[in-house]
């Protein structure tokens, strides 16, 4: 297949292009700033990046054949050229975007302050959240510095006609009796504490929608264990489970989900698991190759781009 007939499969460079138009289940091989160029503009339904953190790293695959270099997150010019790079691939992200759908970005500490500043910018509009995943993880410990055990996601939408769809979580606390109370339907319910306006307090009922009460912005899923299934060698990779939570509170089946940064395809197999398509592009062959066995695809589901 030539570039052409490569870039003729994402679909025809046209702003009235949907969604329905673009190829699907593919993993492209290249710079996602390169690849999101050839895409129609407001073609995706949901894009979650997962870039590198600006952390000064090298990191490593770890493969059959040994360790190999996976993706290097050291940066020349320091955090000016890190915004930079980011900024023309996020600009790209925002284009590709749909104006019912949402982006999440995936930080930590090191470039959160900077990257919120210039989503602000891109979008034209301040962020919808900004959510704490709480991994339950401290990794090596800090003697002289709070341990670090969360990551930050940037939320953001195009417009306020965004998909959504509300999601649930546990109570704090399952083991009080008023959060485990039947009906005489059998239908689950809570006595949630309310307070009246003189001041009074009771207890109303609620029926929520599926266990729990409505997710907030502290996501707690536990970071993959060394001996996981889930674990595919690749640094840095996410738990499934996460991924699952933010794609079914922002798209419906059906949708694509784009990852310009897919690494072992984390959210590409938590999209396809929930009825969605996908789309993931990593410029490391190796871990487009991880990916794609991963999501039990062959090899002519890569499709390379690594012209620029």
């Amino acid at each position: 297949m030539n570039t052409d007939e490569k870039l003729k499969s994402i679909g025809d460079v046209d702003t009235k292009t949907r969604s329905s138009n673009v190829e699907s289940n593919r993993i492209y091989w290249g710079d996602c700033l390169y690849v999101l160029s050839r895409f129609p503009a407001s073609s995706i339904d949901l894009i979650y990046l997962d870039p590198p953190f600006f952390s000064g790293k090298e990191y490593e695959i770890k493969s059959r054949v040994g360790h190999e270099l996976g993706f290097d997150d050291r940066w020349k010019g320091g955090m000016h050229n890190y915004v930079s790079w980011m900024k023309e691939r996020l600009v790209q992200c925002h284009r590709v975007l749909s104006e019912t759908g949402s982006m999440y970005l995936h930080c930590n500490w090191y470039a959160n302050a900077h990257l919120r500043i210039l989503l602000d910018d891109i979008f034209d509009r301040e962020i919808r959240c900004e959510i704490i995943w709480d991994k339950g993880f401290r990794g090596t410990e800090r003697r002289s510095n709070w341990q670090q055990s969360h990551d930050t996601i940037l939320f953001y939408t195009k417009t306020d006609r965004y998909t959504w769809n509300e999601q649930f979580q546990e109570y704090a606390d399952t083991g009080m009796k008023r959060y485990n109370k039947v009906d005489s339907r059998n239908r689950k319910f809570a006595l949630i504490k309310r307070r009246r306006t003189n001041g009074s307090v009771y207890y109303g009922k609620t029926y929520p929608k599926s266990k729990g009460k409505r997710m907030n912005d502290i996501i707690r899923v536990p970071v993959l264990s060394a001996t996981s299934r889930e674990r595919m060698g690749y640094p840095t990779q996410k738990p499934e489970k996460l991924l699952q939570l933010l794609i079914e509170a922002s798209t419906n089946a059906g949708n694509i989900v784009l990852d310009p940064f897919c690494g072992s395809g984390t959210s590409l197999a938590a999209a396809e698991h929930l009825d969605r398509r996908w789309i993931g592009i990593d410029v490391s062959r190796s871990a487009c190759e991880i990916a794609l066995s991963r999501l039990q695809r062959p090899l002519d589901s890569l499709v390379s781009l690594t012209s620029v």
